[in-house]
């Protein structure tokens, strides 16, 4: 996890303005007991992506930028009709933060 005040400076320094949100989902997805529960985080928007990133998930951080993780669950919860089951994903990987409608990247 991030050390508020040391990682704030840092995300700061490179995201600017994004940084609070970035800190703020970070610590939405830690206290959610499963990604369900952060699905219901309205202002998150968290979704499933596709094509390329078929199997990855975004949230909204702002404007365009995303941030982008995937399920690390072993095995990987899957429902019987072959999509993820949410409410049994409870680890993630970050990935990245980007904006991939413009195709900024930040990992």
């Amino acid at each position: 996890m991030v050390n508020a005040e040391d990682g704030g400076r840092k995300l700061q320094a490179r995201y600017g303005d994004v940084a609070q949100n970035i800190m703020r989902r970070v610590y939405e997805l830690e206290a959610a007991a499963n990604l369900a529960e952060m699905a219901k985080v309205l202002d998150a928007h968290c979704h499933s992506l596709t094509g390329d990133r078929d199997g990855q998930i975004a949230v909204r951080l702002s404007g365009h930028m995303r941030l982008v993780f995937s399920p690390a669950d072993e095995p990987l919860p899957i429902k019987e009709d072959g999509g993820l089951d949410w409410g049994a994903v409870t680890e993630i990987v970050i990935e990245e933060i980007v904006d991939y409608h413009g195709q900024r990247r930040h990992r």
